[in-house]
């Protein structure tokens, strides 16, 4: 079943929907949190969640 939204938490601790479409990169930033890029916004929003589990969210494998 693959998933059209998914919900991820700020480093604030809000909780954002993200349709799954939109996502254009994610990965951790040198400074050690993770980020995740949406397409048509400037800034891409720092999450709480791991790379790991951005990529389970998404229903990729994780190679690396």
């Amino acid at each position: 079943m693959r998933k059209d939204w998914i919900v991820l938490t700020s480093r604030s601790g809000v909780k954002r929907y993200v349709q799954v479409k939109h996502v254009s990169s994610f990965g951790t930033h040198q400074d050690g949190y993770t980020f995740i890029g949406i397409a048509g916004d400037q800034d891409p929003i720092q999450v709480r969640e791991t790379s790991e589990a951005i990529c389970a969210l998404l229903g990729i494998p994780n190679d690396g």
